[in-house]
């Protein structure tokens, strides 16, 4: 590929691929032919931004995970908040109501942290597909 277009590339796909996966990624474009130029131009890459956005405003609900192709990862993020209340309504069934409370703020409190994790997965876990994704394109042999 023609260094103007390598890049081109390059630059415009920066904030999309991970940091540690630049120089693989400058290398392979390098080494790709011109009509790979074309392909990564029309090849849909999903922007971090947007992920970190439905995480942190709709990672409870899964909308983060269904975005970026984490269907089951979705299903339990959104399931999860239901079955915290349903073991909480079983636990009140044979315990006092102190219990309840200390169950319910355990629950809740693993589910803050899963999220706040989670806001970090997701946005790591979209710029690794990208990259696989634009490097699919240069090297369809090796991915």
């Amino acid at each position: 590929m023609e260094e103007k277009k390598a890049q081109d590339v390059l630059l415009s796909n920066l904030s999309l691929i991970p940091k540690d996966k630049v120089l693989y990624f400058k290398e392979a474009l390098n080494r790709a032919d011109d009509e790979c130029y074309e392909k990564l131009l029309q090849t849909s890459l999903k922007n971090p931004s947007t992920v970190l956005l439905l995480s942190i405003f709709l990672g409870w609900a899964g909308v983060d995970r269904f975005f970026i192709s984490d269907i089951a990862l979705g299903i339990i993020k959104l399931l999860f908040i239901p079955i915290i209340f349903l073991l909480v309504f079983l636990v009140a069934l044979f315990l006092d109501p102190v219990w309840i409370q200390f169950c319910t703020l355990i629950g809740m409190f693993g589910y803050n942290v899963f999220l706040i994790i989670d806001i970090f997965l997701c946005y790591a876990k979209v710029k690794t597909k990208n990259y696989k994704k634009m490097m699919s394109v240069l090297d369809p042999t090796e991915y």
